[in-house]
């Protein structure tokens, strides 16, 4: 079962812990904050060099919403049966940016994969999560003590945090009614060929576990001020599924922190 981090979107929200131990990264110190309103970000999939679906996101402009003003990240992703281990799914997700804390004032999930349909929901109020999840005719409801950032806000808070080499990552991450942990380190700076020609790049190697499974993650996060994610990679029994950013537009208007 995949979701992702970000890039696919689809991948961590299925293959992380169930720990809710606080852990926390600083961030950058920048007055604005390393993307802007109106960016998109296009990513391929592919399995041994083969395509395997794609991702797109999009980052709005400041909306009053029923849940705050923030600025809305809207998320599609589409896998074919090439990757084996995703199968045929289709996702459609929404994360409302807190400009202020950097947090999610609201997520929303769905997936559909092949005949069942799965949904996400989640709400922060203060310091607490309501979440409703949902696969087919099972649902579920509650609540958690903790921050709101989810698979969305999370592939773009990485790239505001402070990298360095040898530096440990810690990230907290909701998605299906839990609060997930991500732990690694920072390996150092690399060049990597991209459709942009050949770039530098922070590389950030994850284990992402499901029960007693663990499954490596390696991102390549850009040191620029837009620092995208350039390259991802989830490693699994079955195949490495890498994705890559094949299309960047910048956005018009700097987010600047408050």
């Amino acid at each position: 079962m995949i979701r992702a981090l970000g890039l696919a979107v689809v991948i961590l929200t299925s293959f992380s812990s169930s720990a809710a131990d606080p852990c926390a990264m600083q961030r950058q110190n920048a007055s604005a904050l390393p993307y802007s309103a109106g960016e998109e970000l296009s990513y391929r999939m592919e399995v041994r060099g083969v395509s395997a679906g794609r991702a797109h996101f999009q980052l709005g402009g400041l909306e009053r919403t029923p849940y705050g003003i923030g600025y809305p990240i809207r998320a599609d992703i589409e896998t074919n049966a090439y990757a084996a281990f995703v199968g045929d799914m289709a996702g459609q997700l929404v994360s409302i940016l807190d400009p202020r804390s950097q947090q999610s004032r609201y997520y929303r999930f769905r997936l559909q994969r092949q005949k069942s349909v799965i949904s996400d929901r989640a709400v922060r109020n203060k310091d607490t999560i309501r979440f409703t999840h949902a696969k087919g005719s099972r649902k579920k409801e509650g609540a958690l003590r903790g921050s709101l950032i989810d698979p969305v806000q999370l592939l773009y808070g990485l790239r505001d945090l402070r990298l360095q080499k040898g530096q440990q990552v810690c990230l907290r991450m909701y998605a299906y009614s839990r609060l997930n942990r991500l732990r690694g380190r920072v390996i150092g700076k690399e060049t990597i060929d991209t459709a942009a020609g050949p770039v530098d790049a922070w590389r950030v190697e994850l284990f992402l576990k499901r029960g007693a499974k663990s499954y490596p993650l390696h991102l390549w996060v850009g040191p620029e001020a837009s620092r995208p994610l350039w390259r991802a990679e989830l490693h699994h029994p079955k195949g490495v599924l890498s994705v890559h950013l094949d299309r960047h537009i910048l956005g018009g208007k700097s987010i600047f922190r408050l």
